[in-house]
C-alpha cells in the first residue's frame, strides 16, 4: 500500500517539475548554439512549422513576448496548449492521490 502511494507521489513530483525540465532543456539547447537541431531543416535546408520554437520558448521564459512571436508565431498556440496539458496532468494526478 505504501509503495503505491510512493509511486503516485513520484509521478506527481515528476509532473510538477516538467516545466523546470523544459526550461533546462531549452536553455541547454540555446547554450549549445548549434546551427539547427531540426532534422527537417538539416535534410532539406528549409524551415519546418516548428523551426524557431526553441528560441521562442527561450524568449518567452525571459518575458520577451514579441521576440518569441518573431521566432515562431505558433508560440501563441503551443505555449498555452502545453500549459493546459500540464495542468490537466497535474490535476488528474492530484485527484488520483485523493482516492
Amino acid at each position: 500500500m505504501a509503495l503505491q502511494g510512493n509511486k503516485h507521489l513520484i509521478k506527481r513530483i515528476f509532473i510538477l517539475l516538467l516545466p523546470v525540465g523544459l526550461l533546462i532543456a531549452v536553455k541547454f539547447l540555446i547554450y549549445l548554439d548549434m546551427k539547427s537541431i531540426c532534422i527537417w531543416k538539416i535534410l532539406t535546408g528549409h524551415d519546418c512549422p516548428g523551426c524557431g520554437i526553441t528560441r521562442a520558448f527561450n524568449a518567452l521564459f525571459s518575458g520577451q513576448f514579441m521576440e518569441a512571436y518573431r521566432y515562431n508565431p505558433k508560440i501563441v498556440i503551443v505555449a498555452p496548449l502545453m500549459i493546459f496539458v500540464w495542468l490537466g496532468l497535474l490535476f488528474r494526478k492530484s485527484s488520483n492521490l485523493n482516492h
